[in-house]
């Protein structure tokens, strides 16, 4: 079975608190989004957020973290309102420095299965005080992903310029 990954849009956050990927064509089998954030936070790196088709409950996950000097897992439990899956360098983190990672989000397309979603990611700092993400979780809706927002942690936080997200889809053929 061949694997075939299609370029579908691009976005490049910058002075926004929360963006947002819609109309996504639902032509493929799975999704992937790779992302690379900085934030005018003025601490260190951060996690931030996103959530399917504007719903708002019913996400579970499991997150095992490191932070430079430990290891931990997490899990918000059900009643999340978002999952917490990005990390993000923030502005105490090395100057010019951006996290990247991705997202993998199977069978997007379904209207029988409850969404999943696995990701990575990492904070880039010259310092021992780093993030390292590693998350799965599900969200009990059935309904076909056709959009997806991203937010930066809390409200007065912005993302910022020269963050980048890519979005592509993937077809088992």
């Amino acid at each position: 079975m061949a694997t075939t990954y299609e370029f579908i849009t691009s976005a490049s956050p910058s002075g926004v608190h929360s963006f947002a990927i819609t109309n996504i064509p639902q032509d493929y089998d799975d999704l992937l989004i790779k992302f690379s954030f900085r934030s005018d936070y003025s601490g260190g790196g951060h996690e931030g957020q996103f959530i399917f088709n504007s719903v708002t409950s019913g996400y579970t996950q499991r997150l095992l973290y490191g932070t430079g000097s430990g290891v931990a897992t997490a899990s918000p439990g059900t009643s999340s309102n978002a999952t917490w899956t990005l990390t993000i360098n923030g502005g105490g983190t090395t100057s010019s420095t951006f996290s990247n990672g991705e997202i993998y989000i199977p069978n997007y397309s379904s209207t029988t299965v409850a969404k999943s979603w696995s990701s990575d990611g990492v904070t880039e700092n010259n310092a021992t005080a780093a993030l390292q993400y590693f998350v799965a979780g599900t969200n009990t809706s059935t309904a076909a992903i056709s959009s997806l927002t991203f937010y930066a942690w809390q409200s007065f936080i912005n993302f910022v310029s020269g963050s980048q997200i890519y979005l592509y889809g993937i077809k088992n053929s």
